[in-house]
C-alpha cells in the first residue's frame, strides 16, 4: 500500500519558518506525498520560493485577498489530492520517518480512518519568558499515556469530545495531531465545511472524534509543533491576547456576536472562540443532542476577569465594571463575591505561595487543559536547538511502529 499523503501548509508572511516545515517533508524517506501551500496574500514571495524548489509535488496557491484563518485552511484542503491528510502550521514540521511510520501503522492496525499521534512542542530560544534556551518536550496528555499504539473505543472518543462542550480540554485539539483518511473527510462533507468556526482546530478535531469509526492513538511524538517569535503561541505565553487575535485574524462574525449578545462576556477571546466552535459542533451533529455549557463558559470568563483585576491589575476599572453589569444576580452572589474575597485574601501571600494557591484553585475548578505546558526553567527539557530543522535532524529517530 502506497497511499498519497497530502501535507496542508497555510501560511502568511512567515517564509523563514515555512522553509523548515517544507524541508521536514522533503527529507522524508517515503516519496508519495504532496505539499499544498495556501499563501494568505503574503507580502513575502511565497510563490517564488515554492517554484524555486522545482518539485512537482509542491504546489502554492495565493489568495486574491486576505482570508480568515479558517477560510485559508479550507482553501488548502480543497486543492489537495491525498488519500490521507495532515495539516501543519507554517512553523511546524514532521519528525524523521513520519510518512513511513503512518503507512506502517495503517497496515498493522487494519486501516484506521484517523491516526492521532503525539507531538513534540518546540519553543524557540527566548520566545517564552524565563526560557532563554527554549525547550523541547512531548505532549503529556492522558490520551498518550500508553506504551504502544492502541485503538480508542468509539464511546470513549465520543466522551472526550463531549467534554469539550463543557470547556474541558481532555485531549489536544491542534490539527497537527491528526492524520486523517480522505474517506473520513468526505463523510463529513454533508455537515458543512471541514474546518469551521474562528478556532477551526477546536471544531474539527472534535468532529473527527465524533465521526471516526477507527481511531488509532499513537503515543510516539511524530510531529513538531513550533512556538516561534511569529506564532500565536508567542502571544499566548507572553500574555498578549489582543495581538494574538489580530495575528490569527479570526474575529467572530457580527451575526454570531449579535445572536450571543446575552451570553458573551468580556474575558479571554480564546474562551469566546471556543464557545463558537462548540456551537458549530452542536449544529453540525444534531442527532447527538450535544449541549454547549454556556454557564461553564461564563464562569471561566468571570474567573479570568476577577483574577486580572484583583491580582495582576492588567485591566481597568471600566473593563471590570463592564463585566459586573452583565452578570446575573445569581452570578454576583455565587461567583463574584466569593471570588473577590478569595483573591483579595490571596494578595496577603508571597508570590510563590500565591502561585501555588492559584494553581490549586484552577485544578479544583477544572480549568486545566490536557497536557498544559509547564514553562518554568528545567534542565530536563532545555534545548540548544536554534530552529525546527535542527530538531528534525536529531529527534524522531528510533520510534518503533507497533
Amino acid at each position: 500500500m502506497n497511499p498519497l499523503i497530502s501535507v496542508l501548509l497555510p501560511t502568511k508572511n512567515r517564509l523563514t519558518y515555512l522553509r523548515y516545515a517544507v524541508e521536514s517533508v522533503r527529507r522524508q524517506d517515503y516519496p508519495h506525498w504532496e505539499i499544498v501551500i495556501s499563501d494568505n496574500h503574503s507580502e513575502e514571495d511565497i510563490l517564488g520560493y515554492a517554484q524555486s524548489l522545482h518539485d512537482p509535488r509542491i504546489s502554492c496557491l495565493r489568495t486574491e485577498r486576505p482570508l480568515h484563518v479558517t477560510a485559508n485552511w479550507n482553501n488548502a484542503l480543497d486543492h489537495c489530492r491525498g488519500d490521507f491528510v495532515i495539516m501543519l502550521g507554517d512553523d511546524d514540521g514532521l519528525t524523521r520517518g513520519y510518512f513511513s511510520a503512518m503507512v506502517a501503522l495503517l497496515d498493522r492496525h487494519q486501516q484506521p480512518d484517523l491516526i492521532f499521534t503525539n507531538a513534540y512542542v518546540y519553543a524557540y530560544p527566548g520566545v517564552i519568558p524565563g526560557r532563554r534556551h527554549g525547550f523541547l518536550k512531548s505532549d503529556g496528555s492522558p490520551i498518550f499515556r500508553h506504551p504502544e499504539p492502541y485503538l480508542l473505543r468509539p464511546d470513549v472518543a465520543h466522551g472526550l469530545a463531549k467534554q469539550s462542550m463543557h470547556f474541558t480540554m481532555a485531549y489536544p485539539f491542534n490539527m497537527q495531531y491528526s492524520f486523517v483518511a480522505r474517506s473520513l473527510i468526505d463523510e463529513l462533507k454533508h455537515r458543512g465545511a471541514f474546518y469551521q468556526s474562528p478556532y477551526p482546530d477546536y471544531y474539527c478535531t472534535n468532529a473527527l472524534f465524533l465521526s471516526a469509526k477507527r481511531i488509532l492513538v499513537d503515543p510516539a511524538p511524530r510531529v513538531i509543533i513550533g512556538v516561534s517569535p511569529k506564532s500565536y503561541g508567542f502571544y499566548h505565553f507572553n500574555n498578549k491576547e489582543d495581538e494574538g487575535a489580530s495575528f490569527l485574524d479570526n474575529a467572530p462574525e457580527q451575526v454570531d456576536i449579535e445572536r450571543l449578545r446575552r451570553i458573551l462576556l468580556p474575558g479571554t477571546k480564546g474562551a469566546s472562540a471556543w464557545l463558537l466552535a462548540m456551537e458549530h459542533l452542536q449544529i453540525s451533529f444534531p442527532e447527538l443532542h450535544l449541549a454547549v455549557d454556556y454557564q461553564r463558559y461564563r464562569q471561566l470568563q468571570i474567573g479570568n476577569l476577577f483574577k486580572r483585576y484583583y491580582l495582576t491589575g492588567d485591566i481597568s476599572s471600566d473593563d471590570f465594571n463592564e463585566l459586573l453589569v452583565r452578570l446575573t444576580w445569581k452570578e454576583r452572589w455565587l461567583a463574584g463575591l466569593p471570588l473577590m474575597a478569595a483573591l483579595r485574601l490571596t494578595r496577603l501571600f508571597d508570590p510563590a505561595w500565591r502561585s501555588r494557591i492559584l494553581n490549586l484553585v484552577r485544578r479544583l475548578a477544572g480549568h486545566d487543559h490536557a497536557g498544559r505546558l509547564e514553562t518554568h526553567d528545567s534542565d530536563d527539557d532545555a534545548t540548544t536547538y536554534t530552529n525546527l530543522l535542527e530538531v528534525f535532524e536529531h529527534e524522531g529517530v528510533g520510534h518503533q511502529t507497533q
